[in-house]
């Protein structure tokens, strides 16, 4: 008995000894535990760093995070902030645009990752730094966020966050700097709407007028819309003396013919405008008296402006070509049509018009098509021009012939034609012709002239009227009588006045009767 309760009394005199060894032992040998572990941003190299009691032990940190260690805390569910990431972490910003950055702190408790509580977050301050100024500016250098503004060239620049942890219980926290992976934003583009303008007109050298200028328009960047698009047409004639639609090297801007603006709708991509005489002329550019455009190279431009919230951006696109506003046409003037013509020789005469004429050349053709006849008939200028041709057309053969022009031009040829019938010379021939009667007596004389004449055509006819039958009524002048038998003899004188013949033989009677009648005298 006393030995087994000696061995009793030692085995708790032992057990004893132990438990006030572990007691006193507890509060020198501790076992490690983890204080705080680190990681850095998502996608981003991980990094780590444990504190032990005794020895320590520090494992690598990458540069880019750089994060400091946060003592232990006090408390079995304590908050430690481990890391900050900004977001977005990759971005991209039109020029003149901006984008927001938040900081998005990371805190664990109890080795589990959780959500900052208010008081960490409250206690959180940040800095904030550009490292290529020139790319953008911050809004601000502090807080927990902040806008980007770009700048108006491409670049790239960095955005840096650093995070201080500033506690007022120190019980519980203890204060600590914790620095974020920097952010990327890169600056693309010039951030300018681009628009896009295409001809769909087939345009030539030569455009007959009326035609329509139709054009599409696609803007990137920026919209189509009434209020920020604007959309018109220009007209210009690219005269010698000018320098095209601006000034160039001192020469003035070419005359502007048209200048108006076309309506605009929301999501519209096509427009269309006529080109006629009317909508060319608007402006009253055309001659003022004869009415007419100068034979120029005219300049087509659409005009297109966007504004968006960047910038306002007008682009333009040009044509040029001729205007025509007369095709050619003309009419035969000699012989004169739907008449039957004798054989014979025939001469042409043609007037014809049109815009840059180069050549016109008249031919005859019998019934099987046959040219029997050519001639050219082309004159220089412009409008309507008349020729006569210099060779006369020896028509021999009867028949039907059609006299037909072609007139050239750089856009095409143009034909007028006119049928005649030769039938053969001696037969009737029936000719339409047109009379004229002038209301005065005498053709070509204003009717107080030919009164006047014909008063005095009257006055002369009357007055020798009037001599002839005076001369009727008075007869002619008397003569002298011959002398009668019983007459006394004429002088010597008067017997004188005869012939010499006659006198000797009056002188030999005399004597005669004058001896007879001194003896006898006659009964």
């Amino acid at each position: 008995m006393r030995r087994t309760s000696g061995i009793r009394v030692g085995t708790i005199a032992v057990l004893a000894v132990l438990l006030v060894a572990l007691s006193v032992g507890a509060g020198v040998f501790a076992l490690p535990s983890v204080v705080s572990v680190r990681t850095a941003a998502p996608g981003h190299a991980e990094s780590a760093r444990t504190t032990l009691a005794a020895p320590s032990v520090h494992m690598a940190v990458p540069t880019s995070v750089r994060p400091l260690a946060i003592h232990p805390e006090q408390g079995n569910n304590t908050t430690t902030v481990t890391a900050v990431a900004i977001t977005p972490i990759n971005t991209t910003v039109a020029p003149g645009g901006h984008t927001i950055l938040t900081a998005n702190p990371t805190c664990t408790q109890n080795n589990t990752t959780v959500a900052c509580d208010a008081n960490v977050t409250a206690n959180l301050t940040y800095t904030w730094a550009v490292d290529v100024p020139f790319a953008g500016s911050l809004n601000a250098t502090s807080g927990p966020s902040v806008q980007f503004n770009a700048g108006w060239s491409p670049s790239a620049t960095t955005i840096e966050l650093s995070a201080a942890f500033n506690s007022t219980d120190s019980t519980n926290y203890t204060n600590a700097s914790v620095a974020a992976a920097p952010a990327m934003i890169t600056v693309v583009g010039d951030g300018d709407p681009s628009i896009s303008i295409q001809f769909t007109t087939a345009f030539q050298v030569y455009m007959q007028v009326p035609w329509d200028l139709t054009f599409t328009v696609s803007v990137t960047g920026g919209s189509v819309s009434p209020s920020q698009t604007w959309v018109s047409v220009n007209v210009r004639d690219l005269i010698p003396t000018c320098g095209s639609q601006y000034s160039f090297l001192g020469a003035p801007p070419c005359p502007e013919v048209l200048n108006v603006s076309v309506p605009v709708t929301s999501g519209q991509s096509t427009w269309s405008y006529e080109m006629n005489y009317t909508n060319l002329d608007s402006a009253g550019y055309a001659n003022p008296t004869a009415g007419v455009f100068p034979a120029d190279v005219y300049q087509f431009i659409a005009w297109v402006s966007d504004n968006n919230s960047v910038a306002n951006v007008t682009t333009a696109l040009e044509q040029n070509a001729y205007l025509v506003f007369h095709d050619p046409s003309g009419v035969f003037n000699n012989p004169v049509p739907s008449t039957s013509l004798s054989t014979g020789n025939l001469t042409f005469a043609v007037t014809y018009t049109g815009d840059y004429i180069t050549g016109a050349e008249l031919s005859v053709t019998n019934a099987t098509g046959q040219v029997v006849f050519l001639a050219g008939v082309f004159a220089a200028g412009q409008g309507n021009r008349t020729v006569v041709v210099d060779t006369a057309w020896l028509a021999v053969t009867p028949g039907v012939f059609t006299a037909t022009v072609n007139v050239t031009t750089p856009y095409g040829d143009y034909l007028f034609s006119q049928k005649y019938t030769v039938i053969p010379a001696g037969q009737t021939i029936y000719i339409n012709q047109t009379s004229y009667h002038n209301a005065s007596l005498i053709g070509g004389v204003s009717s107080g002239i030919a009164g006047m004449l014909l008063l005095v055509v009257g006055l002369i006819i009357g007055l020798v009227v009037a001599l002839v039958l005076g001369r009727m009524m008075w007869g002619t002048p008397s003569q002298p009588s011959s002398p009668q038998p019983w007459s006394p003899t004429q002088s010597s004188g008067s017997s004188s006045s005869s012939g010499g013949t006659d006198s000797s033989s009056s002188s030999s009677s005399g004597s005669s009767d004058m001896s007879s009648d001194s003896s006898t005298p006659k009964t």
